[in-house]
C-alpha cells in the first residue's frame, strides 16, 4: 500500500490510496489543469513489509471518455541484500532518584543475523551501575563496554557487537542492580535512553520502529511512577 499526493497550484491537495487488492488509485483531474505532480510515500508495514515481488509503477492519463492519453511506466529496479532486524526492549530501573535500564534485550528478527560492528548505547546518570552483556545469556558469548561521559551529569556505555547475533537469538544488558529503591528525580535536559547503531555503511536494517528505548510515552509521560520494590520484613517473635 503506498499513498500518493497531488499537488498542483490552483487546486487543493487531494490523497488517494492505492487499493491492497488491485494496486490500483484513480485520481479525477479537474478542468483547466495542466500539471500534476506525484509523490509516493512507502508505508512500513513491518513486520509484513517486502513480503511480495516488487512490480513497476505505471502512470496512466485517460480522457473523460476513459481513453488513454498518456502512459509512463517506471521499472522496478533490484538490488541483492541481507535484510535483518532487532527490537529493543527495557526493563527501567530508578536507583537513587536515577531511571536506568535494569534488563535490557536486543531481540534479532531476520531474516538475516544482526551483523558485527552494531553499537547498542545506553544513556544513563554517572556512576549508573556496571552492566553486563550476554548474547543468550551464554556466560562464554560477552560483550565488552565502554564508558564515555557525556557531560550534563551523563554517561553512554557502548557495546559494540564482535559477532553477528542469528535471527531468534538475543543480546540481555543486565544492570548490577536488580530493583528499584526510590522515586525518579526530574528529567534533565537529555533522557535516559538505550539506542541500537547500525554501522554507517549498513543500509539493510529494517525499520521496526523499536530500535530505541525511552522511559517516557510518545506524549512525553513517565512510563512508569518507579514506585520502589516493597520489601517485606520477616521478624522472628520469640516466645517467652
Amino acid at each position: 500500500m503506498a499513498q500518493l499526493d497531488s499537488d498542483e497550484l490552483d487546486a487543493p491537495t487531494q490523497t488517494v490510496v492505492i487499493g491492497a487488492e488491485s494496486g490500483v488509485a484513480t485520481l479525477a483531474v479537474p478542468a483547466g489543469i495542466s500539471t500534476v505532480l506525484f509523490r509516493v510515500r512507502a508505508i512500513n508495514l513491518y513486520p509484513q513489509e517486502n513480503v511480495g515481488d516488487a512490480v513497476d509503477t505505471c502512470f496512466q492519463l485517460n480522457s473523460e471518455a476513459g481513453e488513454e492519453i498518456a502512459r509512463a511506466v517506471l521499472s522496478a529496479t533490484y538490488r541483492a541484500a541481507s535484510p535483518w532486524g532487532a527490537e529493543v526492549l527495557v526493563t527501567w530501573l530508578c536507583v537513587d532518584g536515577q531511571i536506568l535500564p535494569g534488563v535490557t534485550e536486543v531481540c534479532s528478527m531476520g531474516p538475516k543475523p544482526i551483523p558485527p560492528g552494531t553499537h547498542l548505547a545506553l544513556r544513563g546518570s554517572n556512576g549508573a551501575p556496571e552492566m553486563v552483556g550476554l548474547i543468550n545469556g551464554d556466560q562464554g558469548r560477552s560483550i565488552p563496554s565502554s564508558r564515555e561521559d557525556l557531560g550534563d551529569g551523563l554517561q553512554e556505555t557502548l557495546f559494540i557487537l564482535a559477532e553477528e547475533i542469528a535471527a531468534g537469538d538475543k543480546l540481555v544488558i543486565i544492570s548490577a542492580v536488580k530493583t528499584s529503591n526510590s522515586e525518579p528525580s526530574e528529567f534533565g535536559i537529555r533522557l535516559p535512553a538505550v539506542v541500537l547503531r547500525p554501522s554507517e555503511s549498513d543500509f539493510e536494517f529494517r525499520d521496526t520502529r523499536l530500535l530505541a528505548a525511552y522511559p517516557v510515552t510518545p506524549s512525553g509521560a513517565p512510563l512508569s511512577s518507579f514506585v520502589p520494590t516493597p520489601t517485606v520484613l520477616n521478624r522472628e517473635i520469640e516466645k517467652e
